[in-house]
């Protein structure tokens, strides 16, 4: 697995991102997989899904992880199984992995034209008005997303509860709403040719 970035945005967090060039049988080599993890691998149909999820244990390993270190808690926010927090993320042929001592979320996607027609799905008219290319909107999923994962409660609307702020910075503020509390996470943007990537911490 050739290492495409290793990135430590602050002092307590770090990021492992790689480029998926292996075949599925390289992939899977020198890792155990939990009977749990073998299960949901043999239920993926798409090859691409396989090969992300055997990358991310490979990152796993890459971190000092074996699989049963990974888990998972009834909302299906992944933890590890020495309290350190993870996020993970996959798109095409890049994963990513972020591990950190405080709540973490990582979101990256493949920047694609399509992303022109969902926009108005989770991008409030007040927000950000001025973004329009793929880029930036891809980025601003990637943040919402990232900002999601991170709070981990299911019912949040990317539209209504999760706001971006600076979106052109390389350091975005996010609010979430969650019932009467409002929480603020900042994030780390990260772009490379075709793809956009944001990590969230709270603020």
């Amino acid at each position: 697995m050739p290492i495409h970035k290793h990135l430590t945005p602050n002092d307590t967090t770090t990021i492992y991102l790689w480029e998926l060039t292996e075949s599925e049988k390289e992939l899977h080599s020198g890792i155990v997989l939990t009977p749990h993890c073998e299960s949901r691998l043999s239920q993926m149909r798409s090859s691409i899904h396989r090969k992300g999820f055997l990358g991310v244990r490979q990152l796993l390993k890459k971190a000092g992880y074996a699989p049963h270190n990974l888990l998972y808690d009834t909302m299906g926010k992944p933890y590890l199984s020495d309290e350190r927090f993870i996020s993970i993320s996959h798109s095409f042929k890049f994963v990513a992995v972020a591990i950190s001592t405080q709540e973490v979320g990582i979101d990256l996607e493949k920047e694609r034209a399509k992303i022109q027609i969902i926009a108005p799905k989770f991008l409030h008219p007040s927000e950000c008005a001025q973004l329009s290319s793929d880029r930036t909107l891809t980025t601003s999923w990637c943040i919402k997303e990232a900002a999601y994962k991170l709070m981990g409660q299911k019912g949040l609307s990317f539209l209504n509860h999760i706001r971006i702020a600076n979106c052109q910075s390389n350091h975005p503020i996010t609010t979430v709403q969650t019932g009467a509390e409002f929480v603020k996470l900042k994030n780390w943007v990260y772009h490379w040719p075709n793809y956009s990537c944001a990590l969230a911490l709270k603020k």
